[in-house]
């Protein structure tokens, strides 16, 4: 198996265009059907089998998901400029704090109502790992304007 390079995993996720923003708003919002939609499968069937379909859209949704953001969420620091990592940085901060507010409100709402046992089955641990993981790339994806990675290469 090949190793890829932190260049070209780079390169892997550069697009030679701009994504317009209605373009990664359709595919953030694919991303969190996606994961609604594995919640309540995997609450609704008692075969997990079942879900693995939705569970490749996930990955795939979930590549669309960085690829839109030209991968800056991945990449490392030394191959970004300046500015895209202070647009990464600033993702990553206000991701913390929504992150918090959801696994704080979503701690609530499994401990009031459900057992964790029947939290398990209807899926929600699936629902908040996949939206937490995503979340820094969500918010970036959803708040910038259509134009906001330089084309200088």
């Amino acid at each position: 198996m090949r190793h890829m390079s932190p260049s070209s995993a780079a390169a892997f996720f550069k697009i030679d265009r701009p994504r317009t923003r209605r373009y990664r708003r359709s595919v953030a919002l694919s991303y969190v059907g996606t994961l609604g939609a594995l919640m309540l499968l995997t609450g609704l069937v008692d075969n997990y089998w079942l879900a693995a379909p939705l569970v490749l859209l996930y990955m795939v949704t979930t590549f669309f998901l960085y690829r839109s953001v030209h991968g800056i969420t991945e990449t490392s620091t030394r191959e970004l400029d300046e500015r895209q990592v202070e647009l990464r940085n600033g993702a990553y901060r206000n991701a913390y704090w929504a992150g918090v507010m959801i696994a704080f409100i979503g701690g609530i709402f499994v401990s009031r109502i459900v057992d964790w046992d029947t939290a398990f089955e209807l899926g929600l641990f699936v629902a908040v790992w996949g939206m937490l993981s995503g979340l820094p790339t969500l918010l970036l994806a959803w708040t910038q304007p259509s134009d906001f990675v330089d084309e200088e290469e």
